[in-house]
């Protein structure tokens, strides 16, 4: 069974209403170090992979998701898919030495701590590991992309497969999100109409 995610519980007093994509925009490289900003909204799919190195089921799914993520990137472009390490370490050297390996992007344990409390809390996260798809605004897509066939990713799945059901779904809500804003916009103007007639 995952290993219970208790690491970030005990910062008390942070808002809950997270600020996603003002957040995952922090992220850097693991490797490079070089932030990615507003550019990693550009990515189809958007992975937020909750992880510890101190979790052994997280050092399992890993270097699937590592293959995956390549495989995807490979077969579909470097905009396909990204993924952002929301890391549930304390220690700065552990984090260090476990994304050491990782191509994506991550938030930083100490620099980004508040924001990684906030990201905990807003999506619920109460195990380790989790792998949540969302669109840009942050909004979730899918709940837990980890483990199944056709619909996620790690041991047993197809990484093609789980890419295309995701790219779909991000689609679909992407659409959704545009209907509702065009919806709320149409209705301005007969709400100041209405107003305008009972100040006359």
């Amino acid at each position: 069974l995952p290993m219970k995610a208790t690491a970030v519980r005990d910062s008390a007093g942070v808002s809950l209403a997270a600020d996603v994509p003002s957040i995952i925009g922090k992220a850097v490289n693991c490797v490079t170090r070089q932030q990615e900003g507003v550019a990693v909204f550009s990515h189809e799919v958007l992975l937020l992979y909750f992880s510890a190195s101190w979790s052994p089921p997280c050092r399992a799914l890993t270097p699937m998701l590592r293959d995956a993520w390549k495989q995807v990137r490979d077969h579909f472009g470097g905009c396909a898919m990204q993924v952002v390490l929301v890391p549930l370490d304390h220690d700065e050297a552990d984090w260090l030495d476990y994304a050491k390996d990782m191509p994506w992007l991550t938030l930083h344990p100490r620099t980004h701590r508040e924001e990684i409390v906030r990201l905990f809390m807003h999506y619920k996260i109460a195990e380790a590991p989790r792998l949540i798809a969302t669109d840009s605004l942050g909004q979730v897509v899918a709940e837990n992309v980890r483990g199944t066939p056709g619909r996620g990713f790690g041991f047993g799945c197809d990484p093609m497969a789980a890419f295309e059901h995701l790219q779909a779904l991000t689609r679909v809500k992407s659409r959704v999100s545009v209907a509702a804003d065009v919806g709320r916009a149409a209705t301005v103007p007969r709400t100041a109409d209405a107003g305008a007639q009972r100040g006359a």
